[in-house]
């Protein structure tokens, strides 16, 4: 069997202004064998400011209050796009807590994506990952991947701000999270999707309407490895789903 997402869930924070830390808290429930929860956060000051700009900073990303692992950061226009994922997520509802902090008064948007999967590796399930970034154009990134029962997933973020570009994702992916977030210029989309990886060259990708400054983080994630029968010599080993 292959890695497959199993659900998704979305949530979003607006801070007009007020003390810091903020919090944007998500409540999940994974299912399946061999699970693994894939988050994406993204955010922007309502200030204008980029994130640097701001002196703010994504201090945590938890999950039932125990960190979560991050695989990479990159940014747009000034806004932040960073994915963390968590092994063996628990069958019960728990909480994914984001942590802003770093000025006395911080105003902000914030947005949460996460992506329940089964079948995943459960030691090593991040087989690859990549990152991209453009001004305008296709949101876009290739990777080799190893096995085809492996699935790539993508977050991008499309810097809306005060323009009117839209994405769209290419049909072979299934979408998981498109959203709208912010007002005014720290307007940007939050975007996730998932499809099978072939085990050769592919791209996960998305097109837009107008011309806006984007960035994307690509993973390949890992299938679970199959139980070896008593017996069986190495060779017999089968890579796949359990």
């Amino acid at each position: 069997m292959a890695v497959l997402p199993t659900a998704a869930s979305f949530n979003t924070l607006v801070v007009a202004s007020g003390a810091v830390p903020q919090t944007l808290t998500a409540n999940v429930t994974s299912t399946g064998d061999n699970r693994l929860l894939v988050v994406q956060v993204t955010w922007y000051p309502e200030t204008g400011n980029t994130v640097l700009d701001e002196g703010g900073y994504l201090e945590s990303v938890t999950y039932g209050g125990v960190a979560m692992t991050l695989v990479s950061e990159n940014f747009a226009g000034g806004k932040s796009n960073s994915i963390y994922y968590k092994i063996a997520p628990n069958t019960a509802s728990t909480a994914i807590v984001a942590t802003f902090n770093g000025v006395d008064t911080l105003s902000m948007t914030a947005s949460l994506g996460a992506v329940r999967c089964s079948g995943a590796h459960q030691t090593t399930p991040i087989a690859q990952s990549g990152v991209a970034t453009g001004i305008s154009g296709t949101i876009t990134k290739t990777l080799t991947t190893a096995s085809v029962n492996n699935l790539l997933i993508d977050g991008a973020l499309l810097d809306r701000g005060g323009g009117t570009s839209v994405p769209t994702k290419h049909a072979s992916q299934t979408l998981q999270i498109s959203s709208l977030v912010g007002t005014g210029a720290s307007r940007h989309y939050e975007l996730m999707s998932t499809k099978a990886a072939t085990g050769g060259s592919d791209t996960m990708s998305w097109t837009q309407t107008g011309a806006a400054a984007w960035a994307t983080i690509v993973l390949e994630l890992a299938a679970a490895a199959a139980e070896v029968p008593v017996g069986a010599s190495p060779t017999q080993i089968m890579f796949g789903g359990v």
